[in-house]
């Protein structure tokens, strides 16, 4: 799950896994903890304004997969159902999770 977690961040930040920053996780676990949520969007979504807020839940989704301790982390069937309801525009928000 954890992979999973990180290629998602990769398609959401249009970064890689390590970088000068450090971790990719961690990078962006602390810049949704400071409120730098779109500076940590890829820029080609920064310009769909639309999507901040599906790219951000797929964000903490991301970041759910990405989990250090393996016993949090989501399993694949619930993952699945958190990207279809974003995908859908409908759903929980994920905050605080």
């Amino acid at each position: 799950m954890y992979c999973l977690g990180v290629v998602l961040l990769e398609l959401v930040t249009g970064k890689v896994p390590v970088e000068e920053d450090g971790d990719l996780a961690e990078w962006a676990r602390l810049a949704l903890s400071n409120e730098w949520s779109t500076d940590i969007l890829d820029v080609e979504i920064v310009a769909d304004r639309g999507r901040h807020g599906d790219m951000l839940r797929l964000t903490e989704v991301a970041l759910l997969c990405a989990a250090p301790e393996p016993d949090r982390r989501p399993k694949v069937q619930d993952v699945v159902r958190m990207i279809d309801e974003i995908a859908a525009g409908d759903g929980p928000e994920l905050a605080g999770r």
